[in-house]
């Protein structure tokens, strides 16, 4: 959960039994793009015993997407304790950014209305990161691979212009060996003085519209 913030004041007042209670969309702290379509799984956190909840979810292009669970939504009307869940579907051609929960109702049994929380997420394109590793004497050469997902071509291609950071496996902590800016075909290559063996990885950084990437480690 990125991190509920109340909002049950804008509604009429819940039973002094649920005064405690809240009704939120749990939305993911981070989405990331890597598909033309995607579905991502919204779970109801209910405290209060609902039978009807419904949220607004917002980006940057202003409304996007009506999530509802209960009697309008999918299954029986009843309790949900936390189980139930919707689905929020977002297209490659949309916006990255913020996404919010807005505009939340929530009603009990007997038609009160329940205080409700409301949440965010960010939502960026997914990239990936490629460490090959070749040693010669004292020497590494490791090569570094960034790609980016592209959302016209509907798949990933060379991050150009990208910037990373290699890191070294000492000890257990992975430490800082050099920073680098790739080439428009996503590469770069950067020699390491390292007489002996050791792990190896490269970090891609985030960036507003793209989230960073992390390599599986390599040997040499």
């Amino acid at each position: 959960m990125a991190g509920l913030t109340a909002a049950g004041a804008a509604l009429s007042a819940a039973p002094a039994q649920a005064a405690t209670c809240s009704v939120a969309a749990d939305l993911p702290a981070r989405v990331s793009i890597a598909a033309e379509h995607l579905e991502v799984p919204v779970r109801l956190v209910d405290t209060c015993g609902a039978r009807y909840a419904s949220f607004e979810v917002w980006g940057p292009d202003g409304r996007d997407q009506f999530l509802v669970w209960g009697e309008d939504g999918e299954g029986a009307p009843g309790s949900f304790h936390g189980t139930r869940s919707d689905w929020w579907a977002f297209s490659d051609w949309q916006r990255p950014g913020t996404y919010r929960t807005a505009w939340g109702k929530a009603f009990g049994p007997g038609d009160e209305h329940y205080p409700v929380a409301y949440d965010s997420m960010d939502v960026r394109f997914g990239t990936k990161a490629g460490l090959s590793a070749r040693r010669s004497g004292g020497t590494v050469t490791l090569t570094v691979d960034l790609v980016q997902y592209h959302p016209f071509q509907y798949r990933f291609v060379p991050y150009g212009g990208a910037k990373a950071t290699v890191q070294v496996n000492q000890g257990g902590t992975w430490t800082y060996v050099k920073s680098v800016t790739v080439g428009k075909d996503g590469k770069a290559v950067v020699a390491h003085a390292a007489p002996r063996s050791a792990q190896y990885r490269v970090v891609s950084w985030d960036t507003a519209p793209r989230w960073g990437a992390t390599s599986k480690p390599v040997t040499a």
